[in-house]
């Protein structure tokens, strides 16, 4: 196993091409070389995976940015992926690169896991972008979904998209993850990705009579599309205004050859009743695929880790603050409760 980095290991990672996912590439390494963590890839003979480091005063973590991948940018098989991991999780051990493995970000789906890991079942809805048409894009979602689509057409809808959409897109995005309660990215950060990556995203924001009704956040190649932030005006003109926008956004990006639109994140729990069912099922009417795969994470230092947690707590509770829960604990957390 070695760790490589785009300064030092440049020609190691020639490989790395726009058919790997966007946490692969230079300009996202550049991006989190920008935020003050570090930016490497771990890889063997046949496959690799980006991983990031963070450290504070007390505690080094890493976090997997994607499932390891074969050198050709293709899948491995759930053997190799779990053979990986223990080795990378070894590597990591023995090499003294971090005291705890936090859970992978939530557009990296796993499709096998470390030996003794904290693990939950985790989704997310893809729609096969390279093997249909616009037509049947269309055809394949909900009737009510295609209804409001082309009605939304008859308005004259206009899509803006690149960097000058930002301000717009992440004013609206603010107002919208107000509405719900939901954590959002600071404007500063969003910027930073954009001018990092520039290449690899797309903000598009819809107008109906130069009025904004929604906008997406898609950063993309030609491996996959990733819709990381979303937007939406509290009334719109069009009750298809955002499904039109994302219909457009997945003809945009079948013209670049990209093979697949993830809507990213899907909870494999019961969620009937909360604000996620409602999500969950405005992504799966477009006549997506739900995938299921683990999210994962792992304790190196058990007892360096429980002293941060209980230093961690007790910083929390004087200020009358809760630590907050990953989507792993929240998981595991349900399952106790049933």
């Amino acid at each position: 196993m070695q760790l490589l980095n785009y300064t030092n290991n440049s020609d190691a990672l020639t490989f790395i091409n726009e058919d790997f996912p966007f946490s692969f590439t230079k300009s996202y390494g550049n991006y989190i070389e920008s935020t003050g963590r570090s930016f490497f890839i771990l890889k063997n003979k046949i496959a690799s995976t980006p991983v990031v480091l963070k450290k504070n005063k007390f505690l080094k973590t890493v976090q997997f940015h994607f499932k390891p991948l074969a050198i050709t940018g293709t899948e491995l098989t759930s053997d190799e992926e779990k053979k990986f991991l223990n080795e990378a999780v070894s590597f990591i051990e023995k090499e003294k690169l971090a005291h705890r493995i936090i859970q992978s970000v939530n557009f990296a789906l796993f499709n096998a896991l470390p030996d003794n890991c904290t693990f939950a079942p985790y989704g997310s809805f893809v729609i096969d972008l390279q093997n249909h048409i616009d037509e049947q894009l269309i055809n394949n979602m909900q009737a009510r979904y295609r209804t409001a689509i082309r009605t939304t057409q008859k308005l004259n809808p206009e899509i803006r998209t690149g960097k000058s959409e930002l301000p717009a897109f992440w004013s609206l995005h603010k107002n919208t993850m107000d509405r719900t309660g939901m954590y959002f990215e600071s404007k500063h950060e969003l910027e930073k990705l954009v001018q990092a990556v520039s290449q690899s995203v797309l903000i598009a924001n819809c107008y109906i009579n130069n009025e904004l009704q929604g906008g997406v956040f898609i950063m993309h190649t030609k491996y996959g599309a990733y819709y990381l932030h979303g937007a939406s005006a509290y009334t719109t003109a069009s009750d298809g205004a955002i499904k039109f926008l994302h219909y457009s956004c997945m003809c945009e990006l079948k013209k670049t050859h990209t093979k697949v639109y993830d809507f990213v994140g899907a909870r494999l729990s019961d969620i009937t009743g909360t604000k996620l069912e409602g999500i969950q099922n405005f992504k799966k009417r477009f006549g997506a695929e739900l995938k299921k795969g683990y999210l994962w994470k792992k304790d190196i230092s058990p007892i360096v880790c429980r002293a941060y947690d209980s230093l961690l707590h007790l910083k929390l509770s004087l200020k009358g603050l809760k630590v907050p829960k990953d989507i792993i604990d929240q998981e595991k957390e349900k399952l106790n409760e049933h």
